[in-house]
């Protein structure tokens, strides 16, 4: 008797272990194909009455054509259920009747896949596996997983027999260095066989590091997200090697990846995109601060509602935040280690918070209310001024004029193009007093003052036509490539025949040119308009220029180190062992080894004709200085520290105080040092042998006030200014909604304090902190009248 099944639910009745002798059946198998192979048959007892769990389902296996299977007494709503490799399964309904007579198993071929498994490139895999998802039409888990893969042959062909019409398959090919290829696939009742070829593309992996905000290397936790999302057809594998360097994939070649990480706290990183395949990927873990305000029109009073951040000033990384604010008012996550932002608003004049934020050891920072001043457009048009001609592609950028800094500050993302009649309009402009900047190559750059937004403008531009052009060579006359060849304050790298050129300059410029193994002289080059300089030369005579080479001794596991040649650019160099500095001229010579612990050793080094010196960095304290920073007795996070020694060449250190206060410097010399808080003017004197704990507090002197004015002050800066040990210092904070402000842990001496925003007049008064709590309030005036008024 044959009898092949779609089984819907198959259910687990029993294990066949677990039946007795007293409570069971035999029901005699006997295979009746005639060409049996012996290979074996796996057989199992389902229900289709019950509802337990489908994997616990027992297996019994056999290799012969003629075998019992014991079953429970009660037989009724059950089935066998017959596997076997390249043959469709057999469901046998249990009845009384095959109690006795038995049943006659006949296997079928079924349904045939064949084909092949290839690259991208046509060719042939051959270590490899094509497997499918199922063997029957229910979630019953075949006993091994042979059952369901197959084999790559050595041409890379494969052929998979015993599949069923109308039921859904995954076939999947899969090989190592490749990422997983599947095809769905349903046959038909009247089909036999179906070709199905595989084409794999490469699996590529992203490597890199994760660091916290010291340095140290972690081994984090990382979130992918990949598009095109579908292009992810495997399971993500991350491993860490000896160094904690980090390898994750496979992911198919070109995709974009996200990656975050995670250090198993709050902590997190900046989300970084990158394209596969990638290397040396750096992510930081750092905190993040809650960061809320009110953003409105300073014209209307309005609420701006949809705007987005970016960072300024010395910071570590933000991507633009698209911010939706529900009447105004937002709230974001930055990282602590951001020092400014900036709010873009289309329609509206860029805001600045400056470079003074202090998130460190934060919760929540409150920017208060920003008033965002509208844009507008300013129109004109650009001609040559001998021709009278229009000037099309000139590029025209705002710029702000700042005091105290003789370069003017461009806004890239304020710019715009002149069309084919030399006419333009810039989005983006003051109402009154903007300045702009108009280039163009073969012209000389104009600036211009705008008075009235309103004025149609005509620029007209000079013509400027000088250009210099030439080679970098050896003192042998020899072409060399890379060179980096600088004109002033600009450069490129050289062509591959060693040629450089620049068009469209005027003026007196300090050309030269710099490679891995030498420098140029630098040459004082006048170019006047319609003056065009060929054919200089600019000879890197490697004579005239050495090697410092070393190596660096006694680092700990984690630390890195990087060698730097002071006043020279581009003379430094990381290392772990042997480094090599090339390019270094003859004379005298400031050598600083800097390990990413914020140890540092440095050495005078005179370079002479001998063209090579040898130098080492060894880092051999074993002495340390541990300890805690408090205010007025609670802990002081994000508070930075340096320990400077007596003896000159005895190893600096540089760490900054952890969440509850505390610090650690390593690998310090036997001897006299400073330790300096910076920025707060407070330092101790330490005899350093051994570990030694020293607790600083800063005391519990306080400078607070009220700052006053007619209209709202939120927003307005308070900057605290000293002098210490360390030299100048600068404390920031901005005052909340009453006005309010207040600077803690003070040491007593002399202080100016600043009143500080673009709407007020500033104000400085000098201070003597001598009191545990100082008072000083400030009356501000508006620079110009709101909108109210």
């Amino acid at each position: 008797m044959r009898v092949v099944l779609s089984i819907v639910v198959m259910i687990v009745i029993c294990c066949f272990t677990a039946i007795g002798e007293d409570d069971s059946l035999s029901i005699d198998v006997r295979v009746a194909n005639d060409k049996y192979d012996g290979t074996e048959i796996w057989v199992g007892v389902v229900r289709t009455d019950e509802n337990p769990s489908l994997n616990d389902v027992s297996w019994i296996r056999e290799s012969v054509r003629e075998f019992s299977v014991a079953v429970a007494a009660d037989i009724e709503g059950s089935s066998l259920v017959f596997l076997k490799k390249n043959f469709q399964p057999v469901t046998v309904p249990l009845t009384a009747d095959l109690v006795e007579n038995g049943i006659e198993l006949e296997f079928s071929p079924g349904i045939s896949i064949f084909g092949s498994v290839s690259t991208g490139s046509e060719s042939q895999i051959n270590e490899g596996i094509v497997s499918l998802d199922r063997i029957l039409d229910s979630d019953l888990v075949p006993p091994e997983p042979e059952l369901l893969s197959w084999k790559l042959a050595e041409d890379g062909t494969f052929e998979i027999h015993g599949l069923q019409p109308d039921l859904e398959y995954v076939v999947t090919a899969s090989t190592t260095e490749f990422m997983p290829d599947f095809k769905e696939v349903v046959f038909v009742a009247d089909e036999s066989r179906r070709e199905m070829n595989f084409k794999l593309a490469p699996a590529t992996y992203i490597t890199g590091r994760i660091m916290d905000r010291y340095g140290t290397l972690v081994r984090g936790k990382l979130d992918t997200v990949v598009t095109p999302s579908e292009s992810q057809t495997t399971e993500i594998f991350v491993e860490y090697d000896r160094d904690d360097h980090f390898r994750i994939g496979p992911f198919a070649e070109g995709v974009t990846v996200e990656l975050t990480a995670f250090d198993g706290s709050e902590q997190r990183s900046e989300s970084v995109e990158v394209v596969t395949p990638m290397k040396n990927v750096e992510l930081e873990i750092l905190r993040w601060v809650s960061l809320f305000g009110t953003v409105l029109n300073r014209e209307t009073g309005k609420p701006v509602e949809e705007f987005h951040l970016v960072s300024i000033g010395d910071f570590q990384g933000l991507h633009p935040i698209d911010v939706i604010a529900r009447h105004g008012h937002f709230e974001v996550e930055i990282n602590e280690m951001l020092k400014g932002i900036a709010i873009i608003a289309d329609g509206f004049l860029s805001w600045e918070s400056g470079i003074h934020l202090e998130l460190e050891g934060r919760e929540s920072y409150d920017l208060g209310t920003v008033e965002l001043e509208p844009s507008r457009t300013l129109r004109g048009r650009v001609l040559d001024k001998n021709s009278q001609l229009p000037v099309e592609n000139a590029r025209i950028y705002r710029i702000e004029i700042q005091e105290g800094i003789l370069s003017p500050r461009v806004l890239y993302n304020v710019r715009t193009t002149t069309d084919s009649a030399g006419a333009f309009e810039l989005n983006g402009f003051p109402s009154t007093n903007g300045q702009l900047e108009v280039v163009h190559r073969g012209f000389e750059s104009v600036m211009v003052s705008v008075d009235d937004v309103e004025t149609f403008l005509e620029i007209e531009l000079v013509q400027e036509v000088g250009s210099i052009s030439g080679r970098v060579v050896s003192s042998d006359g020899d072409l060399l490539y890379p060179a980096h060849v600088s004109i002033g304050f600009a450069g490129q790298k050289n062509e591959e025949d060693g040629s450089f050129s620049f068009d469209g300059i005027t003026g007196t410029f300090q050309v030269s040119a710099i490679t891995e193994n030498g420098r140029s002289e630098v040459l004082e080059v006048e170019i006047e308009n319609g003056e065009h300089l060929f054919d200089l030369e600019l000879v890197i005579n490697e004579d005239l220029f050495g090697r410092v080479h070393g190596t660096v001794v006694g680092l700990n596991d984690k630390e890195r180190a990087r060698i730097v040649v002071t006043n020279e650019e581009g003379s430094d160099v990381e290392s772990n062992g042997t480094f090599e500095l090339h390019g270094i001229p003859i004379g005298k010579h400031e050598i600083i080894c800097r390990a990413s612990s914020g140890r540092q050793l440095s050495k005078t080094i005179e370079m002479d004709e001998t063209l090579d010196t040898q130098i080492d960095f060894v880092f051999e304290g074993t002495s340390s200085i541990t300890g805690q920073v408090t205010i007025a007795g609670q802990p002081a996070a994000g508070i930075e520290l340096r320990a400077i020694p007596e003896i000159e060449n005895h190893a600096r250190s540089q760490v900054t105080t952890t969440g509850d206060g505390t610090y650690v410097m390593e690998g310090l010399d036997e001897g006299d040092y400073t330790v300096v808080v910076t920025s707060r003017g407070v330092s101790r004197t330490v005899a350093v042998e051994g570990t030694m704990y020293v607790e600083i507090d800063l005391g519990s002197n306080e400078l607070s006030g009220h700052i006053q004015a007619s209209e709202s002050v939120r927003g307005v800066h308070v900057y605290l200014t000293g002098y210490g040990s360390d030299g100048r210092f600068q404390l920031h904070t901005t005052v909340d909604d009453s006005g309010f402000y207040q600077f803690t842990g003070l040491a007593h001496g002399s202080y100016e304090v600043t009143v500080n925003h673009d709407r007020i007049e500033e104000q400085t008064r000098r201070v003597e902190i001598e009191n545990s709590v100082q008072g000083i309030d400030f009356f501000i005036q508006p620079t110009k009248p709101t909108q109210k008024e």
